[in-house]
């Protein structure tokens, strides 16, 4: 009698195979979806403890961190906090998150000490300033073909996620040339928000109350740049003065793509809400002529002059069908053109 060797058959082996690779398949996105749910919640937590560290900023200089003076400033230890200091609100906030060494490498060295040392600074991440979703602080290439004033030009940066809430008004710039410059430099006012150039805003002195007004949070930087260093947004570093790499403002355009009607009502703050998909700001923007004027060629006269109804606090709803959209859209597009204007562009191109 013949003894007939136990094992598989190739068919048995492929149905094996197959079963494996679909458990691996159906367990990869639930893996996947448990690691993302660990970075958010580790996002969460970092905006949590700079939310403490401004706190305990705030206890110990009365005021919350400072913006700084301007793009082309880092932070300086011997300047202290407040107006004094160029650099922004990631610096003023290094003591506060036990990165007190960090914070005080330039301290009580010469200004020539300091433009070499500075260096070495801004370049050191920190993975608290960073969403772990989105990338880790680098240092990544400084692309930027300037010095700072007061460092030598670092051959790499680190970048930070999150952003400070500069209010409404949109005021970037170098700042002044210099320390003695800033002295009697023409500062710009008019200032909202929490962090902005010189601010020394204190605990209770939020119109809205420090519970209902926006911090911290992470902002937007496009995909194909997190780590190019070519978004004018994300350019610069984390140890900067006032700047969009690290300070975001409110929207003067509020862009609803769902339509979401139960929100209408509560919007108190806008230039212009567009709803809906099709409704594209540069539409808005050409179309009704608010901010932007077309040439006609003398074929139409404006006459300019206030009324009492320019100074009444209004907005402005618009809505564009898709009909709409494809017979602006053209003219738009070139108008954008002639301006330069590659956001407007874009914002066309995305939705045609």
């Amino acid at each position: 009698m013949r003894c007939r060797k136990a094992g598989f058959t190739l068919v048995e082996l492929l149905v094996v195979i197959a079963i494996i690779a679909i458990l691996i398949a159906l367990l990869l996105p639930a893996i996947q979806k448990v690691r993302e749910a660990a970075r958010r919640m580790q996002c969460s937590n970092n905006l949590r403890q700079l939310g403490v560290a401004a706190h305990n900023h705030a206890d110990a200089q009365k005021f919350f961190p400072s913006g700084g003076w301007g793009y082309l400033w880092i932070g300086d230890p011997d300047r202290g906090f407040g107006k004094a200091q160029p650099g922004g609100w990631i610096f003023s906030l290094l003591p506060y998150t036990e990165n007190m060494q960090l914070w005080k490498m330039q301290a009580g060295r010469t200004a020539s000490e300091k433009r070499t040392i500075g260096q070495r600074m801004v370049a050191t991440p920190i993975g608290l300033f960073n969403c772990p979703s989105r990338r880790s602080g680098g240092p990544y290439p400084c692309i930027k073909s300037n010095d700072f004033y007061n460092i030598d030009k670092p051959p790499v940066i680190a970048r930070s996620d999150y952003a400070g809430n500069g209010g409404t008004v949109v005021n970037e710039g170098a700042g002044p040339s210099s320390f003695q410059a800033a002295i009697n430099y023409s500062w710009k006012t008019g200032h909202t928000g929490v962090i902005f150039v010189r601010s020394e805003i204190a605990p209770g002195k939020i119109p809205d109350g420090d519970t209902n007004t926006y911090l911290f949070g992470e902002r937007y930087l496009n995909p194909d740049n997190y780590y190019s260093g070519e978004d004018a947004a994300d350019d610069q570093g984390m140890y900067i003065g006032y700047d969009r790499d690290i300070n975001r403002f409110a929207a003067e355009h509020l862009s609803l793509p769902g339509c979401e009607q139960q929100l209408l009502q509560q919007i108190e703050a806008a230039g212009s809400v567009f709803l809906g998909p099709w409704s594209a700001q540069p539409l808005g923007d050409y179309a009704t002529g608010s901010n932007h004027t077309l040439p006609t060629g003398a074929w139409a006269r404006a006459r300019g002059g206030l009324a009492a109804a320019d100074f009444v606090k209004c907005i402005s709803w618009q809505q564009v069908t898709h009909r709409g959209f494809r017979r602006l859209a053209p003219v738009a597009r070139a108008m954008a053109d002639a301006e330069s204007l590659a956001a407007h562009r874009r914002a066309l191109e995305v939705r045609a």
